[in-house]
């Protein structure tokens, strides 16, 4: 396969195999008998093709990750890793197609790239995985997306936000969009969890858009020293003082109204947004191969979408961030992804008094 100015490839085989056993065959005296070695399954193809520049992936991270590649099922990938621009995906993907039907594309495209990668026409003969932040809204139906845990992110979300609202003075957090319909309460459970989690006195309460005092927010209450949202209805929060959000839908609509009120919003929707937004999901880092490609090796790639844990859970939008801030986010990565943390779990340590509170008063349950 020949290298373009405009396609580098670097192939790659990654061997699934639990123990150099299953590799060499024995001769009597111990030694490996290079004869003997016959290849029980044939290789699968794959590409991994980087659209623009996604943060966290480079074609040498994709290599450094193989080390990490073992499934314990004898099967072999054999893969190439391609970096192309948007307008150059339709040609490689059908090149594929011709060349390895069948086979399995792996497309990792940047934020802004993400919409013209989901429309492009693929060959209908190879299977489609692509790796995002976040699940698409218009993944194609023979598509997979690999995605991050939503529970994971907004745990983390919610334990950042709170390590910020801290050393900022403010010692609360707003939450912004909990009622949205598109949003599952298990999202925002973890998410409390994480915030508890950092300090039980820390207020944690819904806030709404007015258009008359501008950004505004529950009352509060307190259960044992855990503070939470007494009623529903909205007073002014935090005038002069800059607050932190926790946001789980879009707010490029109110985006002036958080700006005004000095906001810095931890959000798990606004990738693309700027300022005030100060983190977001991250894309699942190159790791992320190991489970794609077992599962493919093993005949058992489906359709869909898969979470991962991942080593690059977030993604930090502004460098003024202070420094311990960055170090407790890949501490609490970490223990989400080993499994120190769990957020189900965290939220259903929390005094029930509290767990009693939020869901009747804000999820609208008993």
């Amino acid at each position: 396969m020949k290298m373009t100015e405009q396609q580098n490839r670097v192939r790659r085989t990654v061997v699934f195999a639990t123990s150099l056993s299953t590799i060499f065959a024995l001769s009597g005296c111990g030694a490996p008998v290079l004869p003997d070695m016959k290849p029980t399954v044939p290789k699968l193809a794959a590409e991994v093709i980087l659209v623009g520049r996604p943060v966290g992936w480079s074609e040498q991270k994709v290599a450094a990750a193989e080390e990490g590649m073992n499934s314990g099922n004898g099967n072999s990938v054999d893969y190439e890793v391609l970096q192309l621009q948007p307008s150059e995906l339709t040609s490689a993907l059908e090149k594929f197609g011709q060349t390895s039907p069948g086979g399995l594309a792996v497309l990792v495209p940047s934020e802004p790239d993400v919409a013209r990668v989901l429309s492009v026409n693929a060959p209908t003969d190879i299977k489609m995985t692509v790796v995002a932040s976040a699940l698409p809204p218009s993944l194609p139906n023979s598509w997979q997306a690999v995605v991050p845990s939503r529970l994971e992110v907004s745990y983390a979300l919610g334990y950042l936000s709170a390590i910020l609202a801290q050393e900022d003075g403010t010692r609360a957090v707003g939450l912004f969009g909990v009622h949205s319909p598109s949003v599952q309460h298990s999202e925002v459970e973890a998410a409390l969890a994480g915030i508890y989690a950092v300090n039980p006195n820390l207020a944690a309460a819904p806030i709404h858009i007015s258009a008359s005092v501008g950004v505004a927010s529950a009352p509060r209450t307190t259960v044992g020293n855990t503070y939470v949202p007494s009623s529903v209805a909205s007073t002014p929060i935090y005038s002069n003082t800059a607050q932190v959000v926790l946001s789980f839908t879009s707010v490029a609509r109110y985006r002036h109204s958080f700006e005004t009120s000095g906001s810095r919003i931890f959000s798990m929707s606004d990738s693309r947004l700027a300022a005030p937004v100060v983190a977001v999901p991250g894309t699942p880092s190159p790791e992320a191969l190991n489970v794609v490609f077992s599962e493919y090796a093993a005949g058992k790639w489906q359709p869909g979408m898969r979470t991962v844990h991942s080593q690059s859970l977030l993604r930090f939008l502004s460098g003024s961030l202070p420094a311990s801030l960055l170090a407790e986010s890949h501490a609490v990565e970490d223990s989400l992804r080993n499994g120190t943390v769990d957020p189900r779990s965290a939220w259903t340590n929390l005094p029930p008094a509290v767990r009693t509170l939020w869901s009747s008063r804000v999820f609208g349950t008993s």
